[in-house]
């Protein structure tokens, strides 16, 4: 077609040097021959002129005649050869437009669409009827059927065939293969070598048949058939391209198909490999991309491994080694140490290979983690270096009682070498010595696989007999299967002739242990004994004590409700000081005696740190203020919240602190709070007192924190003091895990300090509220006046107090002075009684037994009864319980404390009263139950718990001073969880009163 093209391009050239030439020839043909035939027709000069004339004239009309026919013949041959190329220029760019749209058609198809899709353009090219494509096996001897033009199967063919078949019953189209060029037939029905046509099959006039080379091989044949004109160049050059177009298109498909599943596959294989991978930067470092293990085992997640550099995750102290380390061609096979999220360091295998990754040079890096593995081979290696030097003998032989391992004990006991034993059987040890029983009773166990103890008698190498107690196990291996024996052996020999010796002594020695143990026990039951009176006595001078001093603090109280001089007032406050002084005194004594008999149990609250700091501060801040004293607090631990002992906790700072303002006359005192240390959720706390004061030296500071040992034990000290509250700091640090202790320089002041260990919590949240006022005496009275109320003591002045108490309450008290005296009183005709105040220890007849007789009284049966008690035990208020009474008041009597109680338990009705404790749960009263007296308003009162609450949690003295405000609208809404509050506070237990309270609110809310 080019040539044809560069042909047309020349013939108006040709045509102008045709015409040119042949005007020439003629111009010379006639000027040559037409003057000599002129002068053979005439000599006469007037015809030569006439004809000269009329010669030019026939020159001019031959050469135009002869340039019209050539123009016209060359204008002809022109036109034909510009339509020509016209129409090959078209053809040309359909077929080059159809090559283009085949990328853009094949993203639209599948594969056999496609292909049949530039079937039809190949048909269209070409003005073919049909077509076809086979693909070429790998072995260039069989062919493939892929597809026939759509035109084909909707017109010319229906005729069956195989898809895959050898190439020897191909028929002469396949000769395109067979040749390895393209084969045309314009005249096929008359083609040699044909195979003939399979019924229904078009019937074939025309064929091109192109071969499709790639690496050497025929990879596909396409062909067209059937055009209604003869094929040329051109059509077999179009069908050529089209099926190259085809084959490249489909073959890149299927190149990108298998790159796809590949990536897939490997993209998969890396995200679902069980160990960590990754690949990072070579140049920063950087990670560009993690899997699903190293995700897991690393703790990151994926977008924080992304935004990382291998430096985040080494130990810096490993960056310079891995700097050093990291090259593009360097395949590492090695040992790191990785960094996991929380902190941990663990020991991984690196193995990595450089790789390009999105364009970028990089390395892809497998991490397993042998921390484990490497933990299980030192403790393998621990157990080898064990076994090996372990001082028994150690053989291990295999199921046929083959020696295959010895220690170096075996050889030292032996005198036998580990190549002279080793395949050989024990018995080269044997004596005969040994009873034929204990070989027996061995091969018993073991073919039972059990573990087997007995004595061997046998003989070292060097003939001397021994003596060995062995154990021998069988080895089993995971599936259960016994594949060795192990057996430890210990030469005892020594012992056994130590052991004749021994079994001398032993009948002596028995009867001396037996002996000794009669005297033991003998002395245990004593020391018990002891201990039992020790406790009796420790309770009974409780009752004694606290039995007076409630008649001296009661007194005061009355006096000072009375109209009183502002000098009797100040007498009376005094009088009421020094009565809670000595009621301090007796409670460091009874805190000694418990913590001496171990019945002190430390409780678990949830507080911060600075309530108990404030708490002590409030109470000691009057005292600095009166001397002129600063105080100061700090401390890094103050903000800490923590589960403990608060009351304890508290008890030892104010012991402290309170030694502290008692010994500085001036200057400052300074309580500070650290942290010591911390494992886990558990901490050790310093609690570290400092001040100004007076100072002792060494000797004086060996004497601190014994029980009544003070500073200044002269009879002239200035100082007052039991000396029990060091002890006591001291006891009560070393139950929380701490201890005590002190330094000091005389004159420059001392800094007292102890530890605890506590447990580390979370701040919970609280309610602030205002507080409200209101009086629980002046509430009994004007509900409960005229009430008859039977009190029961046998202290005559303590009778007096409470009578006078109970009268300016408004109600009607009888008194008895014994349990047979308040039973007669109960029994007699007449009104009955609304409430019985019950001492506990009293002659003829005790509390708890005139309360048991009681209950066993009709009236008594739900007759309110209130114990009375100077013993501040745990015991005898359970005591008190199980005997059948409703609550608990503990002497000295707290008058709003009292009152408060008394609000609880009479009934609005003088007929009815209150019923029996059941199961140690104080009973509520029936008569408030049928005639409930008026509640205050609940919205008020849930300010007063909400502040009482907070006041508690910050372990706060006037948290007392508030319940004894509200104690009389606080017994209506709380009903039978008031006494118990009442008591905690009584005793400073705010944590204890914090966690009943809370219990409360939370169970009713209002």
């Amino acid at each position: 077609m080019l040539h044809t093209m560069r042909a047309a391009q020349h013939t108006p050239n040709q045509v102008a040097l045709k015409i040119a030439l042949s005007y020439a020839t003629f111009a010379v043909l006639w000027i040559v021959f037409s003057d000599q035939l002129l002068a053979w027709l005439t000599n006469d000069p007037a015809d030569i002129v006439k004809f000269s004339t009329l010669k030019g004239g026939v020159f001019v009309l031959v050469t135009t005649s002869w340039l019209f026919v050539l123009s016209r013949r060359w204008l002809h041959k022109s036109t034909h050869a510009l339509r020509h190329e016209q129409h090959t220029i078209a053809q040309l760019a359909r077929r080059t437009q159809a090559l283009l749209d085949l990328p853009a058609a094949a993203e639209t198809m599948d594969e056999p669409g496609f292909m049949q899709h530039g079937l039809d353009v190949a048909e269209q090219l070409t003005g073919s009827q049909i077509g076809f494509i086979h693909f070429v096996n790998e072995d260039q001897e069989s062919i493939e059927m892929v597809t026939w033009s759509s035109g084909t199967l909707a017109h010319y063919c229906s005729a069956a065939f195989d898809s895959h078949y050898p190439i020897q019953q191909a028929g002469i189209w396949a000769d395109a293969l067979r040749q390895r060029r393209a084969v045309v037939f314009n005249d096929y029905p008359h083609a040699t070598g044909k195979h003939g046509l399979p019924e229904g099959h078009a019937p074939l006039q025309r064929l091109i048949s192109v071969p499709v080379m790639e690496g050497g091989l025929v990879r596909m044949m396409a062909g067209v058939g059937n055009k209604p004109a003869p094929y040329n160049d051109t059509d077999t050059e179009t069908v050529r391209l089209v099926a190259e177009a085809i084959w490249r298109i489909v073959h890149l498909r299927r190149a990108d198909a298998a790159l796809q599943r590949s990536e897939a596959l490997y993209k998969t294989m890396f995200d679902s490999n069980p160990l960590p991978m990754w690949v990072y930067d070579l140049q920063t470092l950087a990670f560009m991309a993690v899997n699903d293990a190293a995700v897991a085992q690393y703790g990151y997640s994926r977008a924080e491994f992304l935004a990382m550099t291998l430096r985040d995750i080494r130990p810096a102290e490993d960056v310079p080694r891995m700097l050093d380390n990291i090259a593009p061609d360097r395949k590492m096979g090695e040992r790191w140490r990785h960094r996991h999220k929380n902190g941990d360091i663990r020991l991984v295998e690196i193995t990595s290979n450089p790789l390009t990754f999105m364009d970028r040079a990089a390395k892809l890096v497998l991490a397993y983690d042998v921390t484990e593995r490497e933990k299980t081979q030192e403790q393998l290696r621990k157990l080898s270096q064990a076994v090996a030097q372990s001082p028994e003998s150690i053989i291990i032989t295999n199921l046929n009682a083959e020696i295959e391992y010895v220690n170096e004990a075996f050889e030292r006991t032996t005198g036998y070498l580990t190549q002279e034993v080793i395949g050989q059987n024990p018995n080269i040890m044997q004596s005969g010595k040994t009873p034929k029983r204990t070989y027996e009773d061995l091969w018993a166990a073991m073919t039972q696989g059990r573990m087997w103890k007995g004595e061997f008698y046998n003989r070292r190498k060097d003939g001397s007999e021994y003596i060995e107690f062995a154990i021998i196990t069988p080895l089993r291996q995971e599936d259960g299967r016994i594949s060795h024996y192990v057996a430890v052996k210990e030469d005892i020999t020594e012992k056994k002739h130590i052991g004749i010796e021994l079994d001398g002594y032993r009948h002596h020695l028995e009867e001396l242990v037996a002996q000794r143990t009669r005297e033991l026990t003998a002395a245990h039951q004593e020391a018990q004994a002891a201990n039992q009176a020790k406790s009796a006595f420790l309770a009974n001078m409780s009752h004694e004590i606290r039995t007076p001093m409630n008649a001296i603090m009661g007194l005061s109280h009355l006096l000072r409700s009375d109209s009183a001089s502002p000098a009797q007032l100040d007498k009376l406050n005094k009088i009421d000081s020094a009565s809670r002084h000595l009621l301090s005194i007796i409670n460091d004594v009874l805190d000694i005696s418990k913590i001496e008999a171990g019945k002190i149990t430390l409780e678990q609250q949830q507080f911060q740190i600075t309530e108990v700091v404030g708490n002590v501060q409030t109470l000691i801040e009057p005292d600095a203020l009166t001397k002129g004293l600063a105080l100061q607090v700090g401390g890094d631990a103050l903000a800490l919240w923590v589960q403990a002992d608060a009351t304890r906790l508290r008890q030892a700072l104010l012991n402290l602190a309170s030694n502290a303002i008692k010994f500085t006359p001036k200057g400052s005192v300074s309580i500070d709070v650290s942290q010591l240390e911390q494992q886990g959720e558990q901490a050790i706390l310093r609690f570290q007192v400092s001040d100004t004061g007076i100072g002792m030296d060494e000797e004086t500071m060996q004497r601190l924190f014994k029980n009544f040992e003070q500073g200044d034990a002269s009879t002239t000290r200035r100082y007052g003091g039991t000396g029990l509250g060091l002890a006591i700091t001291r006891s009560l640090a070393q139950l929380m895990g701490g201890d005590a202790g002190v330094s000091s320089v005389p004159g420059q002041g001392s800094t007292f300090w102890f530890t605890a260990r506590v447990t580390l919590s979370h701040s919970p949240q609280h309610l602030l509220s205002p507080p409200l006022i209101t009086q629980a005496g002046q509430q009994l009275l004007a509900r409960h006046h005229g009430q008859r109320v039977l009190l029961v003591d046998d202290n005559r002045l303590n009778l007096e107090v409470a009578q006078e108490l109970l009268s300016h309450a408004g109600l009607q008290v009888s008194t008895a002075s014994d349990g047979q005296q308040a039973l007669a009183r109960v029994s007699e005709p007449g009104e009955p009684y609304d409430l019985v105040l019950m001492d506990l220890q009293m002659p003829l007849m005790d509390g708890f037994q005139a309360t048991r007789a009681l209950r066993a009284l009709p009236q008594g049966q739900t007759l309110p009864i209130i114990a009375l008690s100077g013993s501040a035990f745990a015991p005898d208020r359970q005591a008190a319980r199980e005997a059948g009474m409703n609550d608990f008041v503990t002497k000295p009597i707290e008058p709003e404390i009292l009152y408060a109680t008394l609000l609880n338990w009479l009934p609005t009705s003088g007929s009815d009263s209150a019923g029996p404790a059941r199961d140690g749960v104080f009973a509520t009263s029936s008569a408030e139950a049928r005639n409930p007296p008026v509640m205050p308003d609940a919205g008020l009162m849930q300010q007063v718990l909400a502040q009482l609450e907070d006041l508690l949690r910050h372990s706060d003295a006037a948290a007392l001073h508030l319940f004894q405000q509200h104690s009389t609208d606080l017994a209506l809404v709380l009903g039978e969880d008031f006494s118990p509050l009442a008591s905690q506070l009584q005793q400073f237990a705010f944590d204890e009163a914090c966690q009943t309270l809370r219990h409360r609110v939370r169970s009713d809310p209002t």
